[in-house]
């Protein structure tokens, strides 16, 4: 009877061993699923859409416009621009997404053989001349391309001063032998980039971000400003061959920052190729 009842107690503690190790197996065998579902389920939640009922932020949905546009680029589905742009359709205002492109996805890959420039930008550039006062008091000219995106409430703006004949203009109005030379001319060229900077600081009631900044190697500056009503204004100023180039893209209070266009600005030679220098670019006085 012993023997029966030690034989039963010992198969009982078998069995449960069992039933254990095969809960354990079973578990074990689980968690690498759930934890990748969960993993999946984080991925989803950042990325542009938002994930499972996460809303994404403006910088999110920034970046996701961002690595679209590139995608596009890489394609070559941008279009021309307006204006003086090479190979583009003249428009007004904000423009027309091509057929196969919603307005908040397309792209014109701007690209201006006249004032050497090209920039990405989700509209159609139209162009006014201008007139622009410089440091010194001395008058040139220059060309404003500026569109409006609709879809976001957008206002895109590019401003190119050219100051070609700085220095010819300098001398028509010097007077006297002390004021003359090149050397105001050249301060004057020198000063540019700070000067549209103060330019644009005195137009905002907040400066946010204000920081020396370079784009394929061409240094300038970045501003990011608040108006007075509430609207941020995110800019960038460039100075290469004596044109100046004032990038500016307005946004309402809550939009999404207009990262593509402020990062995607490049200078241009005359048949439209981008330049990038292997140093520094440092203007020819």
């Amino acid at each position: 009877m012993r023997i029966t009842r030690f034989a039963l107690t010992a198969l009982v503690a078998a069995m449960v061993i069992f039933v254990a190790a095969s809960s354990y197996s079973q578990q074990a065998g689980q968690q690498p699923q759930a934890q990748g579902d969960a993993q999946a389920q984080g991925r989803g939640a950042g990325q542009g859409a938002g994930g499972r009922g996460v809303q994404a932020g403006p910088m999110a949905v920034a970046e996701q416009q961002l690595q679209e546009a590139q995608r596009l680029t890489r394609e070559g589905r941008g279009g021309g621009g307006g204006g003086q742009g090479r190979g583009g359709q003249a428009g007004v205002g904000g423009g027309q997404a091509p057929a196969d492109e919603t307005p908040e996805t397309y792209v014109n890959q701007y690209v201006n053989t006249t004032d050497l420039f090209s920039a990405s930008v989700p509209c159609t550039f139209t162009s006014r001349d201008i007139t622009w006062k410089t440091e010194y008091d001395v008058t040139v000219p220059g060309r404003v391309y500026s569109c409006r995106h609709a879809p976001t409430n957008t206002d895109y703006e590019m401003s190119v001063i050219n100051y070609t004949d700085i220095i010819a203009l300098r001398r028509a109005r010097e007077h006297t032998p002390a004021a003359g030379g090149d050397a105001y001319a050249r301060i004057d060229l020198a000063a540019s980039i700070d000067y549209a900077c103060t330019r644009i600081r005195n137009e905002a009631a907040k400066v946010t971000y204000d920081a020396w900044h370079y784009i394929n190697l061409i240094p300038g500056h970045e501003l990011q400003t608040t108006l007075a009503n509430g609207n941020r204004v995110y800019s960038a100023v460039y100075l290469h061959e004596y044109r100046l180039y004032i990038m500016k893209a307005t946004v309402p209070a809550m939009g999404i920052p207009p990262l593509l266009y402020t990062q995607s600005f490049a200078v241009v030679r005359p048949d439209g190729g981008g330049i990038r220098y292997p140093s520094i670019y440092r203007h020819p006085w």
